[in-house]
């Protein structure tokens, strides 16, 4: 159900957003639980790529518990591409059953992000990386 409210909400908003994400809230859905069969779980998004690096992601909460098989986030599991990520609120526990895992983003690779005022208030596990911000940053040039 939560992400048939996430689709309506970008096909509503595609000719008018471009680059980001704005405050969007997922409420827990009726089991607690966002979960991928696939690689990428996020709260927001699963996978984010792009030749971009001018991605906003400002003020988003998710309240639901997130489970995935290689990387899982709060708001974003894998994100391929840079931007600023800031105010997001992640408030329960990542789950990955793989090696990427973190309480807004799972996995960065390509490019830097920029961390500010983020909140996560659940736990983060994995088999491998993990972290409150982010589970793993595959150039480490982003800022926290």
């Amino acid at each position: 159900e939560a992400g048939n409210k996430v689709k309506e909400l970008f096909s509503k908003a595609k000719d008018k957003v471009s680059g980001g994400a704005y405050d969007i809230t997922i409420e827990s859905p009726l089991d607690g639980t966002v979960t991928s069969s696939g690689l990428n779980a996020g709260g927001i998004i699963g996978m984010l790529k792009t030749d971009s690096t001018k991605h906003l992601f400002d003020g988003n909460k998710n309240y639901a518990m997130v489970e995935g098989k290689s990387t899982a986030g709060g708001i974003i599991g894998f994100m391929y591409g840079g931007g600023e990520i800031k105010n997001n609120v992640n408030g329960k526990t990542i789950v990955c059953h793989g090696d990427y895992a973190g309480g807004i983003i799972g996995r960065i690779e390509d490019d830097k992000c920029t961390f500010t005022d983020n909140t996560n208030n659940g736990g983060v596990s994995s088999s491998k990386y993990q972290g409150q911000t982010c589970g793993y940053d595959g150039n480490r040039k982003s800022t926290y």
